[in-house]
This record gives structure tokens, sequence and C-alpha cells, in this order.
């Protein structure tokens, strides 16, 4: 693992609050869902976040990758304070193309109508700079070669590869643009067990890609 901890961190959390309203009997109220988060992280180190269900991982990392709001606390992201970022401007984000999210459900982030091909391209179609076809198609085959996937598999639709070339796929689509940072909400859990000792191979070895 290449972490260097003498340089400037790749992101940095400083207490970090997401409120949210809810109705109570008493009237309106708020539920706390992340309460005064710090931690960085630093060039070619990897972070586990570990909690029981419902204590706000999920909520964290939408506020990391800026889909959700956030109450107080500040995102530092490659020196920029992302924190300051709506959710609806993150989209075209000059750093947008540099945090990329891999889901915990490959199928639900899959667009049924796209090949295996379109999905891992998107991203660098939406915000790969205007890049050519030609471009398109030498990185798209790069990365599935990277992650494992058959290029022969690259013209099916999700619903004809397994659970394992799915997540494969989505993993392939996430690390496609060559992000300085790859935020992943329990990318196996939906995976047997077999194939998620591959998939966790794999996220470690495009650590330095």
């Amino acid at each position: 693992e290449m972490c260097i901890r003498d340089s400037i961190p790749l992101l940095d959390i400083s207490d970090l609050v997401k409120r949210f309203p809810v109705k109570t009997p008493q009237g309106p109220g708020e539920l706390l869902a992340v309460n005064r988060v710090s931690f960085q992280i630093y060039p070619g180190e990897t972070i586990g976040l570990v909690g029981e269900s419902g204590c706000g991982k999920s909520t964290l990392v939408r506020l990391l990758t800026r889909t959700l709001s956030i109450t107080e606390g500040q995102i530092l992201f490659s020196g920029t304070n992302l924190g300051e970022v709506a959710p609806a401007q993150m989209p075209k984000h000059p750093l947008r193309a540099k945090l990329q999210m891999v889901f915990q459900d490959a199928q639900d982030s899959l667009n049924p109508r796209f090949t295996a091909f379109d999905a891992i391209a998107e991203p660098l179609r939406l915000l790969g700079s205007d890049a050519s076809e030609t471009f398109i198609r030498s990185r798209v085959t790069e990365i599935a070669t990277l992650t494992g996937l058959p290029l022969e598999l690259l013209q099916r639709f999700p619903h004809q590869l397994s659970g394992g070339q799915k997540a494969r796929v989505g993993i392939a689509r996430a690390a496609v643009l060559r992000p300085l940072l790859l935020v992943l909400d329990e990318p196996t859990a939906a995976l047997d067990v077999s194939v998620q000792v591959v998939i966790l191979q794999l996220l470690l070895s495009l650590i330095h890609i």
C-alpha cells in the first residue's frame, strides 16, 4: 500500500454533520444522521468505514460524493472545499470526474438498456471532455481488461451477465475516468462469498492504475 503520509490529504473531512427534518408527535424535529465526523484519506490509502446498520454510513457516502447537502462541516477534496458545492451543481463540477462511486448492487445501478460497453463508456461521454469514440473504445477496452471483464461480454446487457460480471462492469465504469478517489458502498454485499474475494482483490489491484 503506497500511502504517503507526509503529503497533503486527498480527502480531509472536518466535523461533518447531517441533520434531516422529521415529524414527531410533538411537532417538527430533527434526525441527527452524521454527528461530527472527521477523518483524512491520503493518496494511495484505503480506508474502511465500519458500523451497524442505520448508523449513517450510506448518508456519509452521499455527503462525500455530493449527492446530499451537508448541514455543517467541511469536505476538502484535492484542496477544494466540496462542502460548498450544492448537489445540483456537482455533476458539472471540474472535480466530478476525479471522485467516482461504486454502488452496493450493480444490478440497480446499471441501465438495463445499456450494453456493458455503453455503461462503462457513459462517464467518458458525460465527463470526458468531448472524448472521441476512438479514444472511448480504447479506454473501455483497457479498463475492461484491467477489471478482468472478457471483451466478448461488452456487447451484453445487464440481464445477460452474472452477479460477478455486473460487479466488474460497475467497477470498470467508476474506474474508467481514472479517479483520484473511488468511494464504494458495500460493493460485494450482493455477491457470493467466493466472488466477493475476487472482487476485493480486483479493487486492491486498481489502486495504482
